[in-house]
């Protein structure tokens, strides 16, 4: 009997051992759009055509001695498809008249691990034109501003990703200027000085 009242007893203190009560907490994971760019180091390019040394030669193109890195950060909203880095930029040199300027970008490999960069990074969009070659004047992207869906894209089909933040993430800029194919008349106007032209980079929803 003694027995049976010590079991009983046991079998109601394990019982009251193991009663709950519970409360629920609501965690809100947040995660906000965001649309960031920017060019490292942000430094002037020179691009200075090779003067002939020998009487009679023109001069030599050039391009960028070494890459430019454009990184950026994208994390998508709902209602956005893709984005894209659309170039636009501006010149009152009309002197620039017979030259060419063009970029062209390298897009970021992910890295496997996501140290460096990971996400959808988009894809190159060729080479774009920034001055191009006219009788007169300049033509190309002459309009800084806010892009419009005929403005070139320099990268597309970006969605969620980043490029990393080091001296040598991002996509890989080179900028290229070449005489080829210039005029008489465009050759005949050019001078010796330094020309500027603004570059814009853009990140922004597919248009």
């Amino acid at each position: 009997m003694k027995k049976t009242a010590l079991l009983i007893v046991l079998l109601i203190a394990f019982g009251r051992s193991y009663a709950q009560t519970q409360v629920t907490q609501t965690v809100n994971v947040v995660i906000p759009s965001v649309t960031l760019i920017a060019i490292v180091g942000n430094s002037t390019q020179n691009l200075t055509y090779v003067a002939p040394t020998t009487a009679g030669a023109n001069m030599a193109d050039v391009s960028s001695a070494t890459p430019i890195y454009l990184q950026y950060s994208s994390m998508m909203n709902a209602a956005s498809t893709n984005r894209a880095i659309y170039v636009t930029a501006s010149t009152s040199e009309t002197s620039l008249a017979g030259i060419t300027l063009k970029v062209v970008a390298t897009v970021p490999v992910v890295d496997a691990a996501g140290i460096t960069s990971n996400g959808n990074l988009g894809a190159t969009g060729g080479v774009i034109n920034i001055v191009t070659p006219q009788t007169s004047g300049v033509t190309g992207i002459v309009s800084t501003g806010n892009p419009v869906s005929s403005t070139p894209k320099l990268i597309s089909g970006i969605t969620s990703g980043f490029t990393g933040t080091t001296a040598t993430s991002g996509a890989a800029l080179t900028y290229s200027t070449t005489m080829s194919g210039i005029t008489s008349a465009q050759y005949a106007a050019l001078r010796a000085d330094t020309y500027t032209v603004a570059v814009v980079y853009t990140l922004a929803d597919t248009i």
